[in-house]
């Protein structure tokens, strides 16, 4: 039982190391963001830069994916959790995405409304993973939080296009998370 937890544990944290980069490289795009999203042109930009981003985490899904498989029995030992990998990794990069999406949030001065949202992501997220985790372990705790941060994701896209449109394909990028969890 505490191998699985390592194996957990490794999971999130090789799923951060990636996010942590792509945050970091999102963020650094805020100003210009900001900046770009006066003119159409502008916005046309940020879409492409968004969809790139997206689409971006297919490769690194499936290399970092196989990686970790190859490495399972050559480097070090892991459990048969190892196989829920990639539902964490999405899960990680649908919460990242979200720090480059939000400009409809920030230019509405809608605090509150990110507050709501992400607390009501909090509640169900963890009622989830309790109910989830009870019948299936963790695994299913894996599977329903990747769930439910691909469904908080686009729901923030939503909204914040609700606020200030940029023009983001909300239906491309549902589709691009569809593709990954399959």
């Amino acid at each position: 039982r505490s191998a699985v937890y390592a194996d957990y544990l490794l999971i999130q944290r090789i799923c951060q190391f990636f996010t942590s980069v792509l945050q970091l490289i999102s963020s650094a795009f805020l100003p210009i963001i900001y900046e770009q999203s006066v003119t159409e042109a502008g916005r046309k930009k940020i879409r492409t830069l968004q969809h790139a981003l997206v689409a971006s985490h297919i490769p690194i899904l499936i290399l970092s994916t196989t990686l970790l498989l190859w490495w399972q029995n050559r480097v070090f030992s892991t459990t048969e959790l190892v196989y829920f990998f990639p539902f964490s990794l999405i899960a990680f990069f649908a919460l990242a995405d979200m720090s480059g999406v939000g400009l409809g949030f920030i230019k509405g001065n809608k605090t509150r409304e990110i507050l709501s949202i992400s607390f009501a992501y909090l509640v169900i997220n963890s009622l989830a993973q309790i109910l989830v985790g009870r019948w299936l372990g963790i695994g299913g705790v894996l599977v329903s939080n990747c769930i439910v941060a691909i469904a908080y994701s686009l729901f923030y896209l939503h909204r914040s296009e609700k606020h200030f449109r940029i023009g983001y394909n909300q239906k491309l990028v549902g589709m691009f998370y569809v593709v990954m969890v399959t």
